[in-house]
């Protein structure tokens, strides 16, 4: 009965489950806006409170945040008591917060793993109930090899049954071209790197950041096109995430227009389209374990796309229970007796 109630009435989502995000990290970079940095102590609440409203506007339904960062000198290192106020505003605005655990450029942090472990088990410990997932590391391949990203993201996951992402340099397995990165990872969040000639960054026409998108795609982990603009809001940014939905991507970290990607929809269920499935079997289990409680003969049916199961037993000459069970998950329990 336990197995038939789980199925009729629906399978419970995985926490925290990314498909369908929509974040905006990057934002008018000259100015360094970047949602990472919404945890500085350099961020004034009104300019926070400006923050959310622009990514609202935008379409977003995640925000990606940094925990810690010394690279800029612009976040505290190690946790601190007022993240949970913070996340829960963010949550409170329909923003589910994506925490970053480790930045680049950060070698005082990266090169001590038992602090940063420290620092996760608080993070974690202390945030989990407010996180919608995880990211190990931005660009984890120019400071750590695969097999510590491996270590440390089993790490992470003996903590929480949130996902966990690995974001790498551009490309479909980084600079090294090395996939093995991604090993255990819920998500890969994917640099495909800057159009733009500026900044010093290598140019990637959009040609090759398509091929690379479809690369990824064949490592056979979902793929969040996590960064691929300068800039979330422009025009550039928001062509490419939409045809990133369009191509397979579960989400975008960089700009779109689009609401649908990666996300189920909501009319097809995978409950609504497996009922069939769900009620032939749940019944049969149903019908074994009345057979061996009850030693009696069980009846399935059908009628007008619904499926029924039914049981009668003759208690002495004048008394008999039965029972009928339905599809939808009700029970009708009947007692005759006889004048």
């Amino acid at each position: 009965m336990l197995i038939l109630g789980q199925g009729f009435f629906g399978l419970a989502s995985v926490a925290g489950d990314l498909d369908g995000s929509r974040a905006s990290f990057l934002l008018d970079y000259d100015l360094s806006e970047s949602s990472l940095n919404y945890l500085s102590y350099e961020m004034t609440d009104d300019r926070r409170a400006q923050f959310r409203q622009r990514l609202r506007g935008l379409g977003d339904t995640h925000i990606y945040l940094y925990t810690q960062n010394s690279a800029d000198d612009v976040l505290p290192i190690g946790y601190r008591t007022w993240f949970r106020d913070k996340l829960i505003e963010l949550n409170n605005e329909n923003l589910k917060p994506v925490l970053w655990l480790t930045p680049d450029g950060s070698p005082n942090i990266t090169s001590n793993i038992p602090a940063w472990k420290f620092h996760v088990s608080s993070v974690i410990e202390n945030l989990d109930d407010q996180v919608a997932g995880y990211v190990l590391c931005l660009e984890c391949d120019e400071y750590w090899d695969g097999a510590t990203v491996t270590s440390l993201l089993g790490y992470v996951k003996e903590r929480t049954q949130k996902p966990v992402g690995i974001h790498l340099t551009p490309g479909a397995g980084g600079y090294n071209w090395d996939p093995t990165y991604y090993a255990g990872a819920d998500y890969i969040f994917l640099q495909l790197g800057f159009s733009a000639e500026e900044h010093g960054y290598a140019t990637v026409s959009l040609e090759e950041k398509q091929a690379i998108l479809l690369q990824a795609l064949n490592l056979g982990i979902p793929v969040i096109a996590a960064e691929y603009s300068l800039d979330s809001s422009s025009p550039e940014a928001k062509a490419f995430g939409d045809w990133a939905c369009a191509n397979g991507a579960v989400g975008t970290g960089n700009g779109r227009t689009v609401e649908a990607c990666g996300q189920a929809e909501e009319d097809e269920s995978f409950v609504k389209k497996h009922s069939g499935t769900f009620a032939t079997v749940g019944l049969a289990i149903a019908a074994v374990w009345a057979v061996s409680t009850f030693r009696v003969p069980v009846t399935m049916w059908a009628e007008d796309d619904r499926y029924f199961l039914g049981f009668d037993k003759t208690l002495g000459e004048d008394h008999s229970v039965g029972m009928t069970y339905s599809d939808n998950g009700t029970m009708l329990f009947r007692y005759q007796y006889r004048f």
